[in-house]
């Protein structure tokens, strides 16, 4: 009940700000000089206090929670719902002489869902691997293509649009073509009931997690250099000035391209390591542009844990690198609050060792290490920096069995117990993980 107590007080705090009939001037100008925000919509009585703002901003968050729509729909969009449905119902109320909570959030709920979703294919350009020509690999609803595989499959859809005698189509497409020249690949990603700006993020998300499965393979030495659009780019061109004691100039010039030295082969190679867990890895990348389930504690550790990875092979900085691919490791296994480095040391031998004693040792020894190291950055103590990237490679060659063995550990637990919370996740993990190695 507390979207209806919400929107109740956001109700009560717009009654309050109502213009009595015999308003003077002097009331308005005090009015615009308090603590009143506009709601933006051409209604009368169109403000309300800053404290009924807070409440409206609250029953938008709980709309979409009950709606289960806060992964496809906006809070902007939620919250115009919700003012539309308001004054909508205000002719009734004016009838009845009762201003109804649930009226208002029967007529949010109606225009949320009616809300325009824009479906489609998402296109995310990556600076991946320019040797590699002949890319089309799928996994769940995204796939990676080429330069060369997307321009033969996409360019006439482009140049139908060319024909337009649209001002801002002409340009959009002459400055695509600019733009996705420094480009080598291109992931599409299928979404669908999403608005625009929710799909780009779920599309975002995917490619994401999509490029950390080859990471992951590949290791950081050959992907360092790997990026998403809009992301963390390396320059392709550079220039250095430095200044000598006597103050004269010195430059630097470099050029890329950037991105890894993967040939045609990659895919092969990424399937000797990850084909047998195929339906697994695509049935989470559906599960995460689908939307649903937003508020499910495993598809959100298993969010997180997947950004904190690809900030990790983005990070051009060594030890903060080493933070976050330990803070990753620490996601995925939902360790409670008092366990520390023993404890995601055991878990991740116990996710990742698959009955193999000589491994699992191994990583006992090598996430120890790596938590030691990560202490000293965290706590100011400044490591030395040949530590924090020694640590950064002895976690990850066992990061392929530890991401897969969390995975099926997270899968196992969402269709065993499907967790309200993060302690049933912790809980399930406690009851399996040591069975599960």
């Amino acid at each position: 009940m507390q979207l209806e107590e919400e929107v109740d007080a956001y109700l009560g705090e717009w009654l309050k700000g109502i213009a009595p009939a015999d308003a003077s001037k002097d009331w308005y100008l005090d009015l615009l000089k308090g603590d009143h925000v506009s709601l933006g919509i051409d209604e009368p009585n169109n403000w309300v206090s800053t404290k009924g703002n807070s409440h409206l901003r609250a029953a938008t968050r709980l709309l979409l929670d009950r709606a289960k729509e806060q992964r496809r729909v906006t809070t902007d969009t939620a919250r115009r719902c919700l003012i539309e449905a308001h004054f909508a119902h205000l002719p009734k109320a004016m009838r009845t002489r009762k201003l109804s909570e649930r009226a208002v959030i029967a007529g949010a709920t109606d225009r949320l869902t009616k809300a325009r979703r824009s479906n489609g294919t998402y296109v995310i350009p990556v600076c991946f691997a320019p040797s590699a020509t002949k890319t089309s690999f799928r996994i769940g609803p995204a796939v990676i293509f080429a330069r060369a595989v997307f321009e033969e499959r996409y360019r006439g859809a482009i140049q139908a649009r060319a024909d337009d005698d649209d001002a801002f189509t002409k340009k959009a497409i002459k400055q695509w073509a600019e733009y996705s020249e420094r480009y080598d690949h291109f992931i599409v990603v299928r979404v669908d009931g999403h608005e625009s700006e929710m799909a780009w993020k779920a599309a975002r998300d995917v490619a994401e997690y999509v490029l950390n499965l080859v990471r992951l393979k590949f290791g950081y030495h050959h992907m360092d250099d790997v990026r998403i659009g809009n992301g963390f780019i390396w320059e392709t061109s550079q220039v250095k000035v430095f200044f000598s004691e006597e103050g004269a100039p010195g430059f630097t010039l470099s050029s890329g391209p950037w991105a890894s030295h993967l040939d045609d082969s990659w895919g092969d190679h990424f399937e000797d390591d990850f084909g047998p867990d195929a339906p697994l890895l695509a049935s989470l990348a559906m599960w995460m542009v689908s939307g649903d389930d937003p508020s499910s504690p495993v598809l959100e550790r298993l969010r997180y844990a997947n950004t904190l990875i690809a900030e990790a092979f983005s990070e051009p900085h060594d030890r903060i690198r080493l933070v976050r691919l330990v803070a990753a490791l620490e996601a995925l296994a939902v360790l409670h609050r008092e366990d520390k480095s023993e404890g995601l040391a055991w878990r991740c031998a116990f996710a990742g060792g698959w009955t193999d004693c000589g491994r699992a040792v191994q990583i006992v020894e090598d996430v120890l290490y790596a938590y030691s190291v990560r202490n000293a950055v965290v706590h100011g103590d400044g490591p030395n920096e040949g530590d924090a990237i020694s640590a950064f490679y002895r976690l990850e060659r066992n990061l392929v069995p530890i991401y897969l063995g969390f995975l099926r550990l997270h899968a196992r637990t969402q269709a065993c117990y499907r967790p309200t919370h993060i302690r049933h996740i912790r809980q399930a993990f406690d009851r399996h993980i040591e069975s599960f190695f």
